[in-house]
């Protein structure tokens, strides 16, 4: 994994980031927030890896969560986030640092969540068992949806992005992961399937701890 690659390209786009864009992030964020409320985020422990801007980080925290932690390779994002939890009054509730979710140690908590990070690492299975070991009730995603019908438009959508990537000298990468190979790792760390639905393509998922 290239964290240089990854840290350049998102602390480009959180450069470029304006209300407007930021409120259409926040309405893609919905879907898994309203699956992790379902689910019994209040009064929980969160634990977002990859949080970017924070948009679904803080709106757990203002859908009850009793603590969200944000970790991203991305310093631009993290200071986006920061600021703007402190202007929705979040700040004692949300807090955001710069790290490598994917290697370094974890604090448990009660939920951990990626939204759209998965796709971003090339090394799925690693990824998925370190961050859903720290987490202690439940562990959700958002990725993709490569399977069916939809595999051949994810693969040229990606394809694309990285072709841009590619033309534009960036290291960063986009990676297209196999969905049941997902579901099985999880199953094979103790977590059971609870929610997954899709929106535009996208599956949003929700695991719960078993053993």
């Amino acid at each position: 994994m290239d964290e240089h690659g990854i840290s350049e390209c998102f602390d480009r786009e959180a450069g470029c980031r304006t209300p407007k864009t930021l409120s259409r992030r926040r309405s893609r964020s919905q879907p898994l927030a309203d699956a992790l409320e379902e689910a019994g985020v209040q009064s929980m422990t969160v634990l977002e890896i990859g949080s970017g801007a924070g948009e679904l980080a803080r709106e757990l925290a203002q859908r009850g969560a009793r603590s969200v932690t944000g970790i991203d390779l991305s310093p631009e994002s993290v200071a986006l986030a920061g600021r703007q939890a402190a202007a929705e009054g979040l700040s004692g509730k949300v807090r955001f640092e710069v790290g490598n979710g994917a290697t370094e140690p974890l604090a448990p908590h009660d939920v951990v969540v990626m939204n759209r990070v998965i796709c971003c690492y090339p090394l799925a299975q690693e990824l998925v068992a370190h961050t859903s070991d720290a987490a202690l009730r439940v562990f959700a995603f958002t990725v993709p949806r490569n399977e069916g019908a939809l595999r051949l438009y994810w693969r040229l959508g990606f394809w694309v992005e990285n072709t841009y990537h590619a033309l534009r000298r960036r290291q960063f990468r986009a990676y297209l992961h196999d969905v049941s190979r997902i579901d099985r790792w999880l199953r094979d760390q103790g977590l059971t399937p609870t929610q997954r639905f899709s929106r535009r393509g996208w599956l949003h998922a929700v695991y719960t701890r078993t053993s």
